[in-house]
């Protein structure tokens, strides 16, 4: 007969046919896993050895307890157990598994406590009472309760270490309540390097919602959050990290948004609790998170705790003390400090894991407390003390006993640490040199005594001196499946390392840093941080600095600036310790540069930081050799400086990168980036700083090689200052093609460039082709083309979290209101669109910008306002050498002038000289002004601007001719037909664009002129 299907919980396990279900949907397992589950399920109720199990799965084959271990954290997996508050299968310790369901006698929730002086090696400890937080389990209780309304929110944790911290937000999750109604997420911030790891407790949390039996998670995730799957390689396939690679490029602020909208639409179906447990050893992009969700308007089912100790809002600048008490003054976040056991709350525990007597109970309770002053993790190890001695209730043995009691937690643990056996004393060392977590192989791989049996060694740790505890099963890039524990509290890892001595300290670092780098070699990325410091710990400090390099190309692709900044800050600190020569000044460019991106992003590119960082880097590429190696530093020098409108500086970078693209590709024709693509990248920077400095042709001979240079699949992912460089090109191209005088032209390469942003599906690349390409749409005077574009360009920005294009949208949006005739709102977009700029330290265009902001002023009759933007942008222009909108400056200070001579003969009173003009005579203000435009024009072969001065010169004569005084009538009536013939002359060099606003301008004037005049 075939064995009958065993329900529990919301599970089926059917032995039959070795399938486990829940909810009607399979949990995969392996045949091992799923045997030692059945073993388990079919006795449940009664302790299964480890001896009847392993001899059950693996009859008449020798193996280790790391095989039963391995099969039960994926059980626990599977199940959504917590080892630590478990739901479905017990430890007994040394001895085996029990498995039970709700309701189960035997639960530990109703296991009866140990009797004074158990033997503290038989499972004793199991039960571990909380005591004294009633109030606060009732706070926590009430927060869930308004979260599952709907009404979102946020709790900090505070308290010294020791207080308990952990252990009161342990037991108010493994409440039936929260346990069977919620989602649960936990986050670990890491000791040591966790402030520089962006975002590594929100990747644990996911983590851990993940492991929850559902497939929920990952459908949310797939649909929702796809920036955070991939970074999470354990739960996709490789085919669905390919189609997810471009969503690792994502800005923070997306990240961010995505995250929060996961995590809202899980919380639709049922609350969801996201615990991020010591926060103060956080990186900043964690924390930018938590306080995003805690300021979200839309009701949401959650639930965020938070975990920390509060000396950390004493220290200046701490990211969390601005989150944290920017969250309490605007009542988004509740505090829930804990303090110290009181008395009686000392005497509730000893009661519960000691019994006996209650006056001895008592008279011990207050010895106890005033020995520890009530500090929860000092009174437990008391606790332990008295079950290992096994104290007897004699009052003199008691207060004898107790006197003895180390006058500090740390100091007793000094002294359990120096009575430990040499073996168990020596993996604890390693372990807490490792960090928080140890895996069972790091701790083989390191011993170097006589042999070992490190699995029964780090038991005894975890059960026996409690030190430790197991911590489930990691798989590691090079296929071991890793099995791990962990220290109980910080305070244990803490007192551990700092026992060790120096030099046998920095021995066990380096060699746990060359013992991580084998195991993880295939994604070193995802350990480099951690490498960094334990090589900085070793004194290694040529390994630290490398692996600080790695660490910030990975906090780079997160977007996460500021951890960035850490690790290129402490390289630069640890450069001085590193042997001097050509790998050391290599090294130091890389971390300058990374330093000026860092720098630019979180303080803006005009901060002292970024120049210095910026002048060093410039001086170490001026010194060092041609290399291809200099290429990527170059690149981001070339983009500093023109950022910052130094045209001629970015010139010289940009020429260097030339020659260093040539010698490539004249030395090898393979590597990648290819050397076709440097040189690619070097053509577009030099188009883009010959563009702004005037220099049109050359500037659009430089982005034409992009004809002859680019193919997708070598360029994709090679993407100048984090474009494509063809889409670079192209949008960079469209305008200069208006400006030169080709206006179709112009707009067929502006619509090229934004369809192939669109089809390589790169959002910087499309941002900058739909912001750049609009640019010969405006200069055409095509407004609904331009407007399409602009609202585009918005919504990419908005879908990304583009922050830094803020200034680029109101520019092109005051722009676009100005024309249609929102003249007002227009003026009030661009000047926000220049305050942000300015903010930001970003001079480049700003004398274009001003001057469309002066035409603004013009438009809207502010004509003294538009002669001083004018002034201004004239001064920027000389100032950097922005000269490509020079003779429009001047036809826009003529067109003023103009007007304010209409407006004073309409009022029939003289005219004012006009803003900037004390020494002119009004009239040959004007003359002056649009003379000056026509020459800069045609000194740049500028046909587009040089057309449009022509249009307004004749304008301005004909006016002239029929409003001034008949005295010169013969002069102006000669100035008018050589106007005539400028005009004539320009408009004849046109090709193309005949549809476009200038030249039908020109047109309709050369239209209705007497023929004489244009002859």
């Amino acid at each position: 007969m075939a064995p009958v299907p065993i329900r529990f919980a919301e599970f089926i396990l059917d032995p039959a046919n070795a399938r486990l279900t829940r909810h009607g949907r399979e949990v995969r397992l392996r045949p091992k896993t799923f045997d030692v589950l059945r073993c388990l399920v079919e006795r449940r109720g009664t302790l299964v050895t480890k001896d009847a199990l392993l001899a059950a799965v693996w009859p008449g084959i020798a193996v280790g307890d790391a095989n039963l271990q391995l099969c039960l954290s994926e059980i626990r997996k599977a199940l959504g157990d917590d080892p630590r508050s478990p739901r479905f299968v017990d430890t007994v310790h040394r001895r085996g598994y029990r498995f039970r369901v709700a309701g189960d006698p035997h639960s530990p929730d109703t296991l009866s406590a140990p009797s004074f002086g158990a033997d503290a090696t038989e499972g004793g400890r199991a039960a571990r009472p909380i005591v004294g937080r009633a109030r606060e389990l009732e706070l926590l209780t009430g927060l869930l309760r308004e979260a599952a309304g709907g009404r979102r929110q946020t709790v900090f944790v505070s308290g010294e270490a020791g207080i308990g911290k952990t252990a009161l937000v342990e037991t108010f999750l493994a409440g039936s309540v929260v346990r069977e109604s919620c989602w649960l997420a936990r986050g670990q911030c890491v000791t040591r390097f966790g402030p520089e790891v962006a975002y590594l407790p929100m990747l644990d949390a996911l983590a851990t919602l993940a492991a929850q039996p559902s497939s929920r998670v990952l459908e949310v995730l797939r649909a929702a959050a796809p920036a955070w799957l991939v970074q999470m390689p354990g739960l996709t396939t490789p085919l669905e990290r390919e189609a997810l690679a471009p969503a690792a490029s994502a800005t923070g602020e997306r990240r961010i948004r995505e995250l929060a909208v996961a995590l809202e639409t899980l919380a639709e179906e049922r609350p969801l609790v996201l615990w991020l447990d010591d926060m103060h050893d956080s990186d900043t992009s964690t924390l930018e998170i938590v306080d995003y969700l805690a300021r979200r308007k839309p009701p949401a089912r959650l639930l965020v705790i938070g975990t920390y100790r509060p000396s950390v809002l004493a220290v200046p600048g701490h990211p969390l003390r601005r989150i944290a008490l920017g969250l309490r003054e605007r009542a988004l976040g509740a505090e829930l400090p804990l303090s110290a056991l009181g008395v009686n709350a000392v005497e509730d525990y000893l009661r519960a894991c000691l019994g006996g007597p209650a006056e001895a109970i008592a008279s011990l309770a207050h010895r106890v407390h005033a020995r520890t002053e009530g500090n929860p993790l000092f009174v437990v190890h008391v606790t332990d003390a008295l079950l290992t001695g096994g104290t007897a209730h004699d009052d003199h043995e008691v207060e004898t006993w107790v006197a003895a009691i180390p006058a500090t937690l740390a100091d007793m643990l000094r002294a359990q640490i120096e009575i430990l056996p040499e073996a168990e004393r020596e993996a604890l060392e390693v372990a807490s040199v490792v960090g928080m977590r140890v895996a069972v192989q790091t701790i083989d791989a390191l011993h170097t005594g006589a042999a070992l049996d490190v699995e029964t060694v780090l038991e005894r740790l975890a059960h026996a001196y409690r030190f430790l505890e197991p911590d489930g099963v990691d798989d590691w890039p090079d296929g071991t499946r890793a099995v791990m524990y962990r220290f109980r509290h910080a305070l244990h890892q803490e007192v551990a390392y700092a026992q060790i001595p120096a030099r046998r300290r920095a021995d066990l670092h380096r060699r746990v840093a060359y013992h991580r780098e084998q195991t993880h070699a295939q994604d070193v990325h995802a350990v480099a941080v951690d490498l960094s410091s334990h090589f900085e710990r070793g004194h290694d400090e040529a390994r630290a600095v490398h692996y600080c390099l790695v660490g910030f190309e990975q906090a780079l692709q997160r977007s996460a600036f500021s951890e960035g900044l850490k690790l290129a800050t402490r390289g630069l600190a640890l450069l001085p310790r590193v042997p001097g020569g050509d790998e050391r000044d290599s090294a130091e460019l890389r971390l300058q540069m990374a330093a000026v991106v860092s720098y630019g992003a979180s303080r803006g590119a005009a901060s002292p930081e970024a120049r210095e960082a910026c002048r060093r880097a410039l001086e170490l590429c001026r010194q060092a050799e041609d290399s291809p190696e200099l290429f990527p530093a170059l690149c981001g020098l070339f983009a500093f400086y023109l950022v910052n409108g130094q045209y001629e500086t970015a010139h010289e970078v940009g020429a260097r990168m030339m020659r260093l693209a040539e010698a490539a590709q004249r030395a090898s024709s393979h590597g990648r980036p290819s050397p076709q693509a440097l040189v690619l990248a070097a053509n577009v920077a030099l188009g883009m700083v010959l563009w702004h400095l005037g220099r049109l042709d050359e500037a659009s001979d430089h982005f034409s090689q992009r004809l002859r240079l680019y193919t997708p699949n070598d360029h994709l992912t090679f993407l100048q200052f984090g474009h494509d460089p063809a889409v670079t090109s192209l949008s960079f191209a469209a305008p200069v093609a208006w400006y030169r005088g080709y206006p179709d032209t112009a707009r067929r390469t502006a619509e090229e460039g934004i369809t192939l942003g669109r089809t390589l599906a790169h959002a910087y690349s499309q941002g900058v082709a739909l912001l750049f390409g609009a640019r010969a749409f405006q200069e055409s005077g095509d407004l609904a083309r331009v407007a399409a574009l602009v609202d585009e360009h918005e919504a990419v920005c908005r879908d990304q979290g583009f922050v830094e294009a803020d200034a680029r949208r109101d520019l092109s949006r005051g722009w676009l209101l100005v024309r249609q005739g929102h003249v007002h709102d227009g003026i009030a977009s661009l000047t926000q669109g220049l305050r942000i700029c300015d903010a930001g330290g970003t001079v480049l265009e700003r004398s274009y910008h001003l001057t469309v902001l002066a035409d603004a002023h013009g438009r809207a009759g502010s004509f003294d306002e538009g002669l001083r933007m004018l002034d201004e942008a004239m001064v920027q222009s000389r100032s950097t050498a922005e000269a490509y909108y020079v003779p429009e400056m001047y036809r826009l200070r003529g067109h003023i002038l103009w007007r304010l001579l209409q407006q004073a003969q309409n009022e029939r009173r003289p005219a004012a000289r006009g803003h900037g003009a004390p020494s002119e005579e009004p009239v040959d203000a004007v003359e002056a002004a649009l003379q000056e435009a026509m020459h800069r024009a045609r000194a740049q072969n500028g046909r587009g601007l040089e057309l449009r001065a022509a249009v307004t010169l004749v304008q301005w004569r004909m006016w002239c001719m029929a409003h001034l005084d008949s005295d010169e009538s013969c002069i102006r009536s000669a100035r008018l037909d050589q106007a005539y013939h400028d005009l004539s002359t320009a408009y004849a060099w046109f090709t193309e664009g005949f549809d476009t606003r200038d030249i039908r301008e020109a047109r309709a004037l050369l239209d209705a002129s007497p023929p004489a005049r244009t002859a």
